[in-house]
């Protein structure tokens, strides 16, 4: 089957697909590199929640996936989705960091500087650029003052990526180099166990960070993802035994079911300063 899809590809998707791959192998095998034990990924963590800047990154990253090829993303839209995480992270407090519209407005030009996003500004190059991203406002109320309006896409380099990973058969075989090359296995080998070891040593504050992938990613399936109280008290009712064979599912399902947006997020690393 491989040889058949890759015989009906032309040059440039071969080639979108072979850097895709050799990025998911440097990437995994990099994160395979720093941790000898357990405990050194509760540091890591640690050290990812405390920092404004990393989660940021985090959260803007994980939104990639999501964002529509045609239509770009304005500001608001973007504030929006913050604010619902921050609601979810910071329930005590309405002034955090993803809240401010500096950290916000550092971060897409972050982005952009990456090649990640791409901004139009003014209304006539939107319609031009991004027809869809316009829309008709209702005159309610008094008029105020507004500046250019901007919208935020992907870049064409991101883009390309997502129309390859849209494939199923593409993603099985990039997924098929990566286990033949040895370094798949391995890797969510090691990221189960840290997973796992967080699970059960984990506080309110983690597993309220994993709550917020419920709405970086609308579609996820609910159970995925549990209710953080119910979940934290199930897992910690387990034995040894049984995580460990939990544990091994899990690895054999990532495997067999690979996830284009996680092959995604990795392959965004090839571009400069992710």
């Amino acid at each position: 089957m491989k040889t058949t899809l890759l015989n009906n590809l032309s040059e440039h998707e071969l080639e979108i697909i072979k850097e895709i791959t050799i990025t998911m192998a440097i990437a995994l095998n990099d994160y395979l590199k720093p941790y000898k034990k357990p405990s050194a990924i509760m540091k890591t963590y640690s050290k990812l929640t405390s920092s404004e800047k990393k989660l940021s990154r985090v959260f803007m990253t994980l939104m990639i996936p999501n964002m529509n090829q045609e239509k770009g993303m304005f500001p608001e839209e973007i504030h929006k989705s913050f604010t619902e995480i921050s609601k979810i992270l910071f329930k005590e407090s309405r002034d955090t960091f993803l809240n401010r519209l500096s950290t916000r407005s550092k971060l897409l030009k972050e982005f952009e500087n990456r090649g990640i996003f791409s901004s139009i500004k003014g209304k006539k190059k939107i319609k031009q650029e991004s027809p869809k991203s316009v829309e008709r406002r209702r005159k309610l109320g008094k008029a105020r003052r507004e500046g250019y309006p901007i919208v935020y896409q992907l870049t064409g380099t991101v883009q390309e990526y997502k129309k390859i990973l849209s494939n199923p058969q593409c993603v099985h075989v990039i997924n098929n180099i990566l286990l033949e090359y040895g370094i798949l296995e391995k890797a969510y080998g090691l990221i189960s166990k840290y997973a796992f070891y967080i699970f059960k040593r984990g506080d309110e504050k983690m597993y309220d960070f994993l709550q917020t992938f419920k709405v970086l990613f609308p579609k996820l399936d609910p159970n995925v993802v549990p209710d953080s109280k119910v979940f934290r008290e199930q897992i910690n009712a387990l034995g040894e035994k049984e995580l460990e064979k939990l544990r091994k599912e899990l690895v054999q399902h990532l495997l067999k079911t690979p996830s284009s947006s996680v092959i995604l997020i990795f392959s965004l690393t090839k571009l400069a300063g992710s």
